[in-house]
Parts: structure tokens; C-alpha cells; sequence
């Protein structure tokens, strides 16, 4: 295409019109003239004063026609300007239209060229998610996993070459498949990885997804103590709620007499004695029978070897229904014995400090209870 530029072709290039000659120097000498004049004089006659009214016209005049003047010799010179202004301008807005056609037709070839490598890459895409590791997940775990999640726009630029684009698209993927490994193979619990696998989803984020799982497993631990702690405090509570059960029941329930057992105080007597009287010789024999379990009963309940072995414990001394293992030998006794009372068994563990537990066995003796271990 021939090269064009602008030519003045009238009037010819050095002949514009370069400086406007005028009687400048007529007008100067009389205004000097003027200025002379009226420099230091003053008005004294009415003839001084009609002469000033008539200067003070003139210059009037005179300034009138100078801008008369200009403004003519503006018209005259601007009128060529102008129209050769117009006429650059109407070709200036044909220039831009034709450009801005040509714009398009380049921008539609750019943008149809851009649109097919990103087809390619689509495609790419598409071939690299199929591959056997990404084909054993359920499908509904990659909905997430879509081509505008990991399209970079800067692949279509004409800077960027289709292998870089390539290789930039297997490295995210990769992440993504190693990512999604790590989680998926996580031992811990399916809540826990299930949290952290959707926080991944949502932000693509392992750092984001693993700081998620973190803290849901130290949330979870977090209530299992506190659980724990409430549980044991609930059984704290029980149990001190049966020891003041026990308390207030052993301080408080009224002493029965039963007439059956004074009816039968003597023979009871006896038979305590004669039970005191068959473990003279040997002291051990009775515990040794009353140990020997025969009917699997525990301590605390009649009949038990327990119930016998504890019948033997020297801390204890007579009791009703304690066994004998020899005859019986009633035996008169010239004093009255007092009312029997009816007893109970009551098995129980105590907890606490040495002085707390030395003042238990303190207030036991005190009050006659008999006591003893507990026979597992």
C-alpha cells in the first residue's frame, strides 16, 4: 500500500501568511503625542475642558476601529484554517471507522483461535480425570472437579504455548489427585474425613483441609472429656448420695425389741458359749470349717461360708445364727440378759483420708458395731 501524508498544495509550503504589517508606528507617535500632553496638565478653562472631552473621544473611536480590525483580519485568516480543519477531521473519523472494522475481524480471529485451545485443553483435561485413579471414585466425589476450577486464562495467551499449557494442567492435577489421596487414606474417624474432604472441595485447599480435620478431632476429644468428667461427677454424686442414705439411716432408725428373740435369750446364750467353747482347743478349726465354701454364699448372707468365716473373726463376738460344730449345751444363767436387738447386714466401701477412715473405725467401736473385711 502506497504511503500517504499530507501535502499543502496552496499555498505552497514556506508561503503562509507568517506576520500581519498595519501604520503601528502612526498610531504610536500619536498616542505618545497624548500621553505627553495630558502627563502633568490639569484643567483650568472651560476651553481645557472641551479640548480633554474631545481627545477622550477620539481614543474612543480610534479603540473601536482597532477591534473592528482585528477581528476582520481573524475572519479572513481563519476562514481557510477552519475549512482545512473540517476536512482533516472528516478524514481523521474515516481513518478511526476503517480501523475499528479491522479491529473486529482481528479480534474474531483471536478470539475463534483462543476458543479452540481452550477445546484442546478441555479435552486434555477431560483424558487426564479419566485416568484410574480419579475412574475409582464415586462420581459424585468429582462433581467438584470441574475444567473451570483449574483453567488458568493466561494458557490463551498467544505468549503461552500449548506445551506450557499442557504441562501446567498435569501438575495441578497431579496435586489434586495427591491431595485427594491423602485424604481419603487418612486413619482417623469417617466424620473427621468426610469435614476435611468437603473443606478441600470447597477451596481446593489441603492445608485448609487438614487445619479442619484438626480441629474436629480436638473438638471431638475436647467433649469426650468433658463427658467423662460429667459421668464421673454423676457417680460422685451417687455415691455420696447413698453414704448419706446409709448415715442418716443407721443414725436414725428406731431400736426395735423383738419378743421372739428375748423369749429364746438363754438357749441363744448357750449356744454362743458352746460355739466359744468347741474353738478352745483349736482356735483355727472353726475358721477353717466356716472357709471351706460349700454353698457359694457371700458375706453378709446367712448360711454363706463367708457369713461362717466372719461368725470366726475375733472382731466380732457372739452373734445369732452363728454355726456350731459341736452339741449344744444349754446352760442356765441366774441373771436375766438383756433384750435382744434385731441386727441387719450392710455391706458397703468407705473412701478417704487415713484420719477420716481412723475416725469411721473410732465411732464403730465406740457404738459397738461389728465390722470386718469383705470376702471376695
Amino acid at each position: 500500500m502506497q504511503e500517504l501524508a499530507i501535502r499543502i498544495l496552496d499555498p505552497a509550503e514556506g508561503q503562509f501568511l507568517r506576520k500581519i504589517e498595519w501604520n503601528r508606528e502612526e498610531f504610536e507617535g500619536w498616542m505618545q503625542e497624548l500621553s505627553v500632553r495630558y502627563a502633568d496638565a490639569a484643567i483650568i478653562t472651560p476651553d481645557d475642558l472641551k479640548a480633554s472631552k474631545a481627545d477622550r473621544a477620539e481614543l474612543n473611536k480610534i479603540k473601536k476601529a482597532i477591534n473592528d480590525r482585528r477581528i476582520e483580519v481573524k475572519k479572513a485568516v481563519m476562514e481557510p484554517y477552519e475549512a482545512f480543519e473540517k476536512e482533516l477531521s472528516d478524514a481523521t473519523a474515516s481513518i478511526d471507522e476503517i480501523a475499528e472494522a479491522i479491529d473486529r475481524t482481528i479480534k474474531n480471529y483471536e478470539t475463534a483461535e483462543k476458543q479452540e485451545k481452550k477445546e484442546r485443553i478441555r479435552k486434555l483435561f477431560e483424558s487426564e480425570v479419566k485416568k484410574p485413579f480419579y475412574a475409582e471414585i464415586d462420581p459424585s466425589e468429582l462433581e467438584f472437579l470441574t475444567f473451570e476450577r483449574v483453567f488458568d486464562p493466561k494458557w490463551l495467551n498467544a505468549s503461552c504455548r500449548m506445551t506450557r499449557a499442557e504441562k501446567e494442567l498435569n501438575e495441578k492435577l497431579n496435586k489434586i489427585e495427591e491431595d485427594l489421596h491423602s485424604i481419603l487414606t487418612m486413619e482417623t474417624e469417617p466424620a473427621y474425613r468426610a469435614g476435611a474432604l468437603k473443606e478441600y472441595k470447597r477451596t481446593l485447599d489441603l492445608g485448609a483441609a487438614l487445619k479442619l480435620h484438626a480441629d474436629l478431632a480436638a473438638m471431638a476429644q475436647k467433649e469426650k472429656e468433658e463427658q467423662r468428667r460429667r459421668e464421673e461427677e454423676a457417680a460422685e454424686k451417687r455415691r455420696r448420695e447413698e453414704m448419706e442414705k446409709l448415715r442418716q439411716k443407721l443414725s436414725s432408725e428406731p431400736v426395735q425389741q423383738s419378743t421372739a428373740l428375748q423369749g429364746q435369750a438363754e438357749p441363744r446364750e448357750a449356744s454362743v458359749r458352746g460355739f466359744q467353747q468347741q474353738g478352745q482347743g483349736n482356735p483355727k478349726a472353726p475358721v477353717q470349717n466356716a472357709t471351706q465354701r460349700q454353698d457359694g454364699g457371700k458375706f453378709g448372707h446367712p448360711g454363706g461360708a463367708d457369713n461362717a468365716s466372719r461368725y470366726a473373726n475375733p472382731h466380732y463376738g457372739p452373734y445369732e445364727g452363728a454355726p456350731a460344730t459341736g452339741p449344744v449345751v444349754p446352760t442356765a444363767s441366774p441373771i436375766q440378759p438383756p433384750p435382744v436387738q434385731k441386727t441387719y447386714f450392710v455391706e458397703f466401701r468407705v473412701e478417704g483420708s487415713r484420719d477420716q477412715l481412723m475416725a469411721l473405725k473410732d465411732y464403730m467401736d465406740r457404738n459397738g458395731l461389728r465390722y470386718g473385711k469383705v470376702q471376695k
